[in-house]
């Protein structure tokens, strides 16, 4: 008997070993044990054994919610307090503060956020909290309760800079470094242990670079033109009055922490990539925002122009601001980032202003058919890349000649006639040869680098996507654009020139 009831507890044990046994009476008087066989007695007190003990393990188990009551809700308490999500008294009443808590600890940890203890969150809390309150040798290179040492007086400083720390820096990893680390873990949706592990420690360097470069952290005692650029959105969106000084003062901080509880932002008065973020994706009075596809067109034009190295997306993020930055003040204009009409007509006009010499043609492919593919036929066979006749139809041996133009001419050999390709051959909108030549009459400034080695092209194509080689007098050189002004052509060139390249502009 007693070796059948042990199996039954310890299969019951094993199944979790999270769960607290609690000692209850079982009344088994209703069975007539006298009345029963031997065999029978025994199996069947083997079965109410395990029945008690499940039922016991489900009461340790039990759900808690709105309205639930005792010590098991203020042990949840305790341990939402201690990783920073519950901020209310701990009195064992499960109420709305609870329940908020709950769901902001189960949305942390990708739990299903019903607002409800139930078994999966009441282990992930007891894995949390077990993890945040006991100190361990660390051997991994993480930060963590009990860690010394100058790497978290330097997180110290850095949690303090971002508006999350206001304790003193001691170098010393305690509870109130780690509801520091806790705060910053749930404002950048990375799970909520408090131990500053690779992602936590890259996030917290992100947030202190910028990411991108274009858009620093600023607080209270920051001076400079990044000041100047928040102080300008805010004013902008009716949370600044002053005159944009470039000074983050008492005011400019009371701005920023008016700003941050509307936006429902961690209200710290500091300005972290968080909050560049919520600032940018904010509509400006009289400036309306933009839609998805005109984001997308937006980021393709700036493509275009070499300012936007990513994929157009639709979506506004510091590569897109950067781009917009760089834009600006290539162009004069005040360097805000802000994606808005303003600047999505100002990117459109310079695209159209570069581009206007641009034959204006469909992509084309095998199969295609027109007055666009006798053209290209034509330019072949001048070139001396293609023998056939120009007929319009674009057939196996027109890709074949189109390839081996664009072998020579270092484009991406597919075979078909792209923007890249179409520059490259040199056919404006009427159909005819535009010649690089000193002939004044064409009136034309090029922007050029000189090839000095095979990345040359390359380089600049990570800056202007449709650059190509071309020759000339000046020897093998990368044609960067053509231009009918010269303050154009400038604006690119110094653009190449402040990442590096040999720019400069001709008159062809």
């Amino acid at each position: 008997m007693d070796t059948l009831s042990y199996s039954h507890l310890a299969s019951v044990y094993e199944a979790s070993e999270d769960i607290d046994f609690i000692p209850i009476k079982v009344n088994l008087k209703f069975w007539q044990w006298q009345k029963l066989s031997s065999n029978a007695a025994i199996k069947l007190l083997s079965v109410a054994l395990t029945i008690s003990i499940l039922g016991v393990a489900g009461e340790a188990l039990a759900l808690q919610q709105v309205g639930s009551k005792g010590a098991e809700v203020a042990n949840t308490q305790r341990c939402l307090k201690r990783l920073g999500f519950f901020n209310g008294p701990v009195n064992g009443n499960f109420a709305g503060i609870t329940r908020s808590a709950v769901i902001g600890f189960q949305r942390a940890n990708r739990l299903t956020s019903d607002g409800v203890v139930g078994v999966g969150t009441q282990r992930a809390l007891q894995r949390a909290c077990r993890t945040a309150t006991t100190p361990k040798t660390n051997t991994s290179g993480e930060l963590l309760l009990g860690s010394r040492g100058a790497a978290v007086t330097q997180l110290q400083k850095n949690l303090r800079r971002l508006g999350y720390f206001n304790g003193p820096i001691t170098g010393y990893f305690g509870t109130e470094t780690q509801q520091a680390v806790i705060r910053f873990q749930r404002a950048n949706r990375i799970a909520t242990v408090g131990i500053v592990g690779n992602q936590t420690a890259q996030a917290i360097r992100n947030a202190i670079n910028g990411v991108g470069g274009e858009y620093q952290v600023v607080s209270e005692g920051s001076t400079g033109q990044d000041v100047i650029r928040l102080q300008q959105r805010l004013r902008q969106l009716g949370y600044f009055n002053a005159n944009p000084t470039g000074n983050f003062g008492g005011i400019t901080k009371d701005a920023v922490i008016a700003f941050q509880r509307n936006a429902g932002l961690p209200i710290t008065g500091v300005v972290n990539i968080a909050t560049w973020n919520a600032l940018d994706g904010v509509s400006t009075p009289g400036r309306p925002s933009l839609s998805t596809q005109q984001i997308r067109d937006l980021q393709q034009r700036l493509r275009d122009l070499g300012y936007f190295n990513g994929n157009p997306t639709g979506t506004v993020g510091a590569m897109t601001r950067d781009a917009i930055v760089r834009f600006q003040r290539n162009y004069g204009l005040s360097a805000d980032g802000i994606v808005d009409a303003q600047i999505l007509q100002a990117v459109t006009q310079a695209w159209e202003d570069r581009y206007a010499n641009q034959p204006t043609r469909d992509y084309l492919t095998v199969g295609d058919r027109g007055n666009n593919v006798r053209a290209v036929q034509q330019r072949l066979s001048e070139l001396g890349f293609f023998n056939g006749s120009p007929d319009g139809y674009f057939d196996d041996w027109t890709r074949q000649s189109v390839v081996a133009f664009q072998q020579y001419y270092q484009i991406n050999p597919t075979g078909n006639v792209d923007w890249q390709t179409w520059n490259a051959l040199n056919i404006n909108n009427s159909g005819s040869i535009r010649q690089v030549s000193n002939n004044s009459s064409n009136n034309r400034y090029v922007v050029i680098v000189p090839v000095r080695n095979g990345s040359t092209l390359n380089q600049v194509r990570r800056y202007v996507p449709d650059a190509y080689t071309a020759k000339s007098n000046l020897g093998t050189f990368v044609n960067a654009g053509s231009f009918s002004d010269r303050a154009s052509a400038e604006r690119t060139s110094r653009m190449l020139r402040s990442n590096g390249l040999d720019a400069r502009v001709q008159y062809f």
